[in-house]
């Protein structure tokens, strides 16, 4: 979703960059999952894209089990 997003405001010429941060998420223990969306620095990676890495990780690891 926030790819898309992002691919909206550059159609409409805004450069501005977004990013999510998880704060909280029920598999670590949170009675709810709950995620912040914030304004992104363009020249770092995004929080998102790297939180998504590690669930990728994860998920080929209790796969490969």
């Amino acid at each position: 979703m926030i790819d898309a997003a992002m691919d909206f405001i550059k159609s409409q010429r805004y450069s501005d960059t977004w990013d999510v941060v998880v704060k909280a998420t029920i598999p670590s223990g949170s009675e709810t999952c709950y995620f912040e969306i914030c304004r992104g620095n363009p020249d770092e990676k995004r929080k998102w894209a790297e939180y998504t890495k590690i669930l990728e990780n994860k998920a080929l690891e209790i796969a490969s089990k």
